[in-house]
Parts: structure tokens; C-alpha cells; sequence
């Protein structure tokens, strides 16, 4: 992703509308998965661009899905959750919201229990759970 186009579409006189900020959010978020040495960076500078459509537009299902995605991706599940169960108390329907708030939850419910896990030893007659995030 060219860097000066993000920065021209990111300037506040060219960005005039929640959808806009949507789509530049997005851009510098896929960005980070191509260039993960910037990870971090360009999910905070994503994630700033959807709490400024977030501020236009409190109830954008779009946005509330787009920006609680992104915060379940930086281990912020708490308030992930929140955006992603406004969005389908709005009646959301899309698969992206209800997928990202399973993952959340999946994370979020589950960090406390896995972090009691480390230090133990399976039992010689037990077998551990298969887990395949991608099976229905």
C-alpha cells in the first residue's frame, strides 16, 4: 500500500463522511497484515479513524462492527464486546458482526481460564480437546 496515498486520503478536508473513514480504516488495517513489522501502528491509526466515525455516527452498525473487529484483534475484548453487541442490538445481520463477537468472547471469557492452564500436566488417561476455529 502506497504510504502518500493513505496519508492524501486520510487529510480531514478529504475524508467527508463515516463511510470514507470506514474505508481508510480498513485500508491501513490490511496494510498491517502485509507489513507486520507496523502491526501495532497501523491498527492504532486504523482504530483512531473508526472512533472519529464512531464520534459522527454513534449507532453505525458498519463502524460499531469495523471498530469492535478491531479492538477483538489488539486483545481489547471488553470494550469490543460492547461495540459488537450495540451493533446487533441494532439488529446488525452481518455475518462479520456476530462472527467477530464470537471471537471476542471465545477470547475474552476464555483468557482467565487459559491462564490457569500453564503449569499443569496432562492427566496420563485424558485426551485434550480439538479445536478448529475454521469447523462448523
Amino acid at each position: 500500500m502506497n504510504k502518500a496515498f493513505l496519508e492524501d486520503e486520510m487529510k480531514p478536508e478529504s475524508i467527508q463522511s463515516v463511510l470514507q473513514l470506514n474505508q481508510a480504516a480498513l485500508k491501513i488495517i490490511y496494510n498491517a497484515w502485509q507489513k507486520s513489522s507496523h502491526w501495532a501502528e497501523h491498527y492504532q491509526e486504523g482504530i483512531a479513524l473508526l472512533r472519529s466515525a464512531l464520534e459522527m455516527e454513534p449507532e453505525n452498525m458498519t463502524t460499531l462492527t469495523n471498530l469492535g473487529t478491531a479492538l477483538c484483534d489488539t486483545h481489547k475484548f471488553q470494550e469490543a464486546e460492547v461495540l459488537l453487541k450495540k451493533a446487533i442490538a441494532l439488529g446488525s445481520q452481518d455475518y462479520n458482526t456476530w462472527f467477530s463477537l464470537a471471537v471476542t468472547l471465545l477470547n475474552y471469557r476464555s483468557e482467565h481460564i487459559f491462564s490457569k492452564v500453564g503449569g499443569k500436566e496432562a492427566g496420563p488417561h485424558t485426551i485434550t480437546a480439538y479445536f478448529d476455529a475454521n469447523a462448523q
